[in-house]
């Protein structure tokens, strides 16, 4: 409660998104993170354990979270760009595995959140298009253009109906009902 430092990491650098979840399914939550590097680093809870993976692409951007309730471990969804075609982002298991990659057009992301109760992950590029991934599969099901420089995405939970997706612009807030 006195916000005091428990641990810190000085061996990456320009670490700008951090996510935490039980990615190994043994009950014990990890710190996942991106660095300068391109590559997503897992971290135990404590700090004392450091794990490097590759997500095939320059990550610069972490989120994880289960992506089906029957999942005995967190998904880890990298995001960052390729040469080929922009944005790039891939799913990987703790152990580096891929799970499925797609690129989408030219930008870069500027912030993503997977929804609660569907395996969807909205992304908010820095162009103004919002996507909505199928986490478990790595296809595109929903695209909303027009949404401004730097779009920030969320879901609202809506108790047993599909989340809303909330997308706030710097002059707007708006809620998008998904249909898939």
């Amino acid at each position: 409660s006195l916000g005091q430092l428990v641990w810190k990491s000085t061996t990456i650098g320009n670490v700008w998104h951090v996510s935490a979840e039980d990615v190994r399914g043994d009950g014990k939550p990890m710190v996942i993170t991106t660095s300068a590097s391109g590559r997503v680093h897992l971290f135990s809870a404590d700090g004392t354990e450091r794990k490097d993976l590759d997500a095939g692409f320059y990550a610069n951007m972490v989120r994880a979270g289960k992506v089906s309730e029957k999942d005995p471990a967190a998904t880890i969804v990298a995001m960052g760009t390729s040469a080929a075609k922009g944005i790039a982002i891939g799913a990987l298991s703790a152990d580096g595995a891929r799970k499925w990659s797609v690129e989408l057009a030219q930008g870069a992301v500027y912030s993503a959140y997977l929804a609660p109760g569907k395996p969807w992950l909205a992304v908010g590029t820095q162009t103004g298009q919002v996507h909505v991934v199928d986490a478990v599969r790595g296809a595109v099901i929903a695209n909303i253009d027009g949404q401004g420089v730097a779009p920030e995405v969320s879901w609202l939970s809506q108790g047993g109906k599909p989340p809303l997706l909330i997308v706030s612009t710097r002059t707007k807030l708006e809620a998008f009902r998904i249909t898939n």
